[in-house]
């Protein structure tokens, strides 16, 4: 065999390989950038949400204790109601009607 011949047919082969091999690796590299960046903006996202799950836990909790306020004040206020009721109905059992 000649090796211009050889030549001819290895070196093609040769390089055709190495860029297979080449185009490969790129190839997995660019996918594993990819998938970094991803996973970078999932996290970045996930963060974000957590600290809005956290504002809106607080407001929650501030709001539960504002509706205990109301509701402590709602039964002072049915109490009153209450005394009232029963005073204003001593008042009309004393007085006496007009006809």
């Amino acid at each position: 065999m000649d090796i211009q011949l050889l030549s001819q047919i290895i070196i093609p082969i040769a390089t055709s390989i190495a860029g297979w091999l080449v185009g490969r690796r790129k190839y997995k590299n660019d996918m594993l950038c990819t998938m970094q960046a991803t996973i970078n903006m999932l996290v970045e996202k996930n963060a974000q949400q957590l600290l809005e799950i956290i504002e809106i836990k607080g407001q929650n909790a501030n709001l539960k204790i504002e509706m205990r306020a109301v509701l402590a004040e709602d039964e002072a206020i049915k109490r009153e109601i209450a005394e009232l009721k029963a005073q204003f109905s001593k008042i009309k059992s004393i007085t006496p009607k007009k006809s």
